[in-house]
């Protein structure tokens, strides 16, 4: 099975699309407390990307790691706690959406997949249908670039 580490960023969007329990059925889905903790406060909001994440949590679906590392340059607490666990864990790959830890992610040469890449992969993979997948992209198709939006579009014509 795929063991995959996601920032809080991946985690909204995944949830908005309605895809975060489908990718918590077909991979190992961890998060670090840190990015869990900022998915958590849209809670307070009653904003239902952390009400699905914090179900998924409970029902052992997505497990939250307590990891301790120092915030690097050019990252936020989150986001070097990503890159610690994916480390450690020897993920296949992070999960983000944030362009600056992209970066990073790409000098280091660690696999990362953004969440429409995320969306193609479950088609591609067979856990979920064509149509299915392009209403998910449409749902977070305002919260991603133009040109993330427009690859999903081409990889789920293809097959």
């Amino acid at each position: 099975m795929y063991k995959f580490v996601l920032d809080a960023d991946a985690t909204i969007k995944l949830a908005k699309a309605g895809l975060l329990q489908r990718l918590s059925e077909n991979a190992k889905c961890m998060l670090p407390t840190l990015a869990y903790d900022e998915v958590m406060k849209g809670k307070e909001k009653a904003h239902a990307d952390a009400i699905i994440t914090e179900a998924l949590v409970i029902n052992s679906k997505i497990t939250v790691v307590d990891i301790e590392t120092e915030q690097l340059p050019k990252l936020g607490k989150g986001e070097s706690g990503v890159l610690e666990l994916f480390k450690q864990l020897r993920c296949a790959a992070v999960i983000s959406d944030d362009r600056q830890f992209i970066s990073t992610l790409e000098l280091q040469n660690i696999n990362f997949m953004t969440s429409t890449d995320t969306i193609v992969w479950l088609f591609k993979s067979g856990t979920l249908e064509r149509a299915n997948a392009n209403a998910a992209l449409e749902k977070i198709k305002y919260t991603v670039s133009g040109k993330a939006y427009q690859k999903a579009k081409k990889g789920l014509e293809a097959d």
